[in-house]
Formats: structure tokens, C-alpha cells, sequence
């Protein structure tokens, strides 16, 4: 049987118009997202994160100027303010600021204009920005040994301190992983990448093109002009993710399989989040045991993730018992009414699906043509009718244009 992957929130690609559908609740993440989604400009991967983040760190942390550092768009600092309105201001700061944050706070903005004047974003390094002890300092994603930086500059001023770590060096055993799968040697050299995106947004015309490329769907040439982009700036992992990406909507698998080995290669220290992306291609191909391999070197980083792409696998060998135990580890819904469909357990099925539909939170590809399949089994031929109409017509949308 074909298990189809779900909307990972790992993925680096950017959110576009065409992801507001996935959005359409109520909440205020959903009105956030819709927000960025309009934007165009963020990596799908920082939505999720910035908010972790903020409502974790709102939990704790009341009140105080919110004092964002390694920034980035600084939605994690806007997201503080919009949980709790008793900061007085928010400043992000960063010493490679890309252009497109200003785009983003625009979006904010139009949405909630109490933003507007309370946010400043700062141009600077961590240690050129004043910390006060009534300041709440928050960071996701400050790279590498950042992070003890900015837990060095929140402590010296006793400033409350909330942080995402990221992109430390490989462990031993992440190393050993790796190099048993051939990407790195078994002691861990070279095993580290020290490029940051944002040193190469003088490169940000040609993104942007990238952007409008991968929205009008012609994946075709949006592939050529990163590749083009990639040539001068091979550590562009979340670029390399969306060309990863752009050649399986081309169904290219062997590019894209090239295309998520060289990243772990380029970037090892992201392989967790890689290998995802490889493995969900290697079981198109037919390569389960490599995709398996693969799956498990996310098992710690994104266990979520990783317990899914293990019941696809399952599934794809038969191993439906597994392929069911995997689905309730990853809490996937999608995956775990395929299986019970294909353990002749449609009314399960269907109570699956009607579990995803109710939570209001975006429908996984392939959600209309399962539900047509399971409509069938229960012979409910009309609603199975529909279920496939629906199913073609957002085929057809999703088409590569040319």
C-alpha cells in the first residue's frame, strides 16, 4: 500500500498563499499564520518554533520589554507582544536582519495594528544591545555556541531568559550515524557547517523570484535558479530544502534524492530534518531499508516525524501491525486511518479522518481521495462521489504550471 506523507512543520520551505487553506481556524496561530502565509517570506520550520517559544515562554513571563536576539524576521518578538499585550515594546535583534523582515512586519501589522511603532528592529550584534533586568530576553535558533551568549547576556543583568538551542556540533553517536550511512567519518570531522543564510541576502532578488517561481508553480525553473544560487552558496540549507522539494513536485526523484544527500553532506548538523525529506523520496523508490535508515537519525530531533515515516515504511512492506503502532507513536491521524483502511477497518478509518477534519488545522495531501476510498468500503458511494471530485480538483491546482 501507498502511505502519502502529511504537512511537516520541520519543513524549511516557504509559506505562501497557498498554504492559507491549512489555516483557516480561529486561533490566533491560525490568524498568525494566515499572516505569514501573506507574507511569503518565511520558512514554514520558524512558524511553528517562534511560536513554541512565545507561548511557552508567555506562560512564565509577563509584562517587560520583549529583547529578541539573533532575530532573524523577528516574528518570535511580534508573537510576544500579540500573546501578551502588557509588554510595552519588543526589539529584534540581528546582525544580518534580512530585508524580508520588514515585509513581515507589514503583514502583522495590517492584521493587528496595536504593532505598529512598539517593534524596532536592530541591525547589530548580541553583545551591542543593552539587556535590563525587567527585560524578558527570548531566542530560537541562535546558531551554535550563540546560545550561550545570549544565556551569558540575560544572567549578567539577572533579565528572565527563554531559549531554543540549535545547530551545536554532532555528537558522537550522530556521528557515527551519519558515517555508517557514508556522509561523514566516524570521529565527527568536518561534521559542522558554519555558514549562516543570512550572510548571503545580497542574494535576497533572486530568492524572491524563487519565492514567486515556487507559487505560480514552475518548479521547473524555480530548480534551475536554485541551483544557480547553490553553486555560490553550497550552505543554503533551507534553499537546498526547497529544490529538494521543487524536483519531487517535478517528480524528479533521482534529483531529489541527490539534492537531500548533498545537504546532510553540506550541513550535517541539520541531518535530522534532511533525512526526513530523504527518506519519504527513498520510499518512492522502492529503497525502504535505506529509508529507514534514514528515518531513524530524526528519532531524537523529531520523534513525531520520525515514528511516521517508520509506519509508511511498515506499510509499504506490509507490516501493517507495525505500520498501526507507528502511526499512534507519531499521533498521525492521516497515516493510522490508511492502515486501518487497509486492515478492512474503514469505520476506523473514517473516524480518523473526522478527527482531522474537526481539529480545523489544514487538510494533509491525499485527505479527499483516502476519504473516497473509505466512503466506498462503507458503501456510501455518493459522499464517495464527492470525496473524489473534490480530490481531482485540488490535483489539478496543484499541477506544475507548463
Amino acid at each position: 500500500m501507498t502511505v502519502h506523507p502529511t504537512f511537516s512543520h520541520a519543513s524549511t520551505a516557504r509559506l505562501t498563499s497557498h498554504d492559507l487553506g491549512r489555516f483557516s481556524g480561529a486561533t490566533l496561530f491560525d490568524r498568525i499564520a494566515r499572516a505569514v502565509c501573506e507574507a511569503g517570506c518565511l520558512p514554514r520550520k520558524e512558524l511553528y518554533e517562534a511560536w513554541e517559544v512565545a507561548r511557552r515562554t508567555r506562560r512564565l513571563f509577563r509584562g517587560g520589554r520583549v529583547v529578541d536576539l539573533a532575530a532573524g524576521h523577528g516574528l518570535l518578538a511580534q508573537m510576544m507582544l500579540l500573546l501578551d499585550d502588557t509588554s510595552p515594546s519588543a526589539v529584534a535583534v540581528d546582525p544580518h536582519l534580512p530585508a524580508s523582515a520588514a515585509r513581515l512586519h507589514e503583514a502583522l501589522c495590517l492584521h493587528w495594528p496595536r504593532l505598529v511603532g512598539r517593534v524596532e528592529f536592530l541591525s547589530a550584534g548580541i553583545e551591542d544591545v543593552e539587556v535590563t533586568a525587567a527585560d524578558v530576553v527570548v531566542s530560537a535558533h541562535a546558531c551554535g555556541a550563540l546560545t550561550d551568549v545570549v544565556l551569558d547576556r540575560a544572567s549578567a543583568t539577572l533579565a528572565r531568559v527563554a531559549v531554543l538551542p540549535c545547530c551545536h556540533h554532532l555528537d558522537s553517536e550522530e556521528a557515527k550515524k551519519l558515517a555508517a550511512l557514508g556522509y561523514v567519518s566516524a570521529q565527527g570531522a568536518a561534521a559542522t557547517s558554519s555558514l549562516n543564510p543570512r550572510d548571503h541576502l545580497r542574494d535576497l532578488d533572486a530568492l524572491k523570484q524563487v519565492t514567486e517561481l515556487v507559487s505560480a508553480r514552475k518548479f521547473a525553473e524555480a530548480a534551475a535558479l536554485m541551483e544557480k544560487l547553490l553553486a555560490t552558496n553550497p550552505g543554503w540549507s533551507d534553499l537546498r530544502d526547497q529544490l529538494g522539494v521543487a524536483y519531487e513536485q517535478l517528480h524528479d526523484l533521482a534529483r531529489a534524492e541527490k539534492t537531500y544527500r548533498d545537504a546532510i553532506r553540506t550541513t550535517p548538523e541539520l541531518a535530522p530534518e534532511f533525512a526526513l525529506s530523504l527518506a519519504n523520496v527513498l520510499i518512492e523508490r522502492g529503497a525502504l531499508d535505506d529509508a529507514a535508515a534514514h528515518a531513524e537519525l530524526a528519532l531524537v530531533h523529531n520523534p513525531r516525524g520520525a515514528h511516521e515515516m517508520l509506519a509508511r515504511i511498515a506499510a509499504a512492506r506490509g507490516d501493517l501491525v507495525l505500520a498501526k503502532r507507528e502511526a499512534e507513536l507519531a499521533g498521525s491521524d492521516f497515516v493510522l486511518a490508511q492502515v486501518l483502511l487497509a486492515q478492512n477497518d474503514a469505520a476506523g478509518a473514517l473516524a480518523a479522518l473526522q478527527r482531522i477534519y474537526s481539529r480545523k488545522q489544514g487538510l494533509p495531501q491525499g485527505y479527499f481521495a483516502l476519504a473516497g476510498e473509505v466512503f466506498l468500503k462503507l458503501g456510501r458511494e455518493e459522499e464517495a462521489r464527492l470525496a473524489f471530485l473534490q480530490a481531482k480538483q485540488l490535483a489539478e491546482r496543484r499541477r506544475p504550471a507548463g
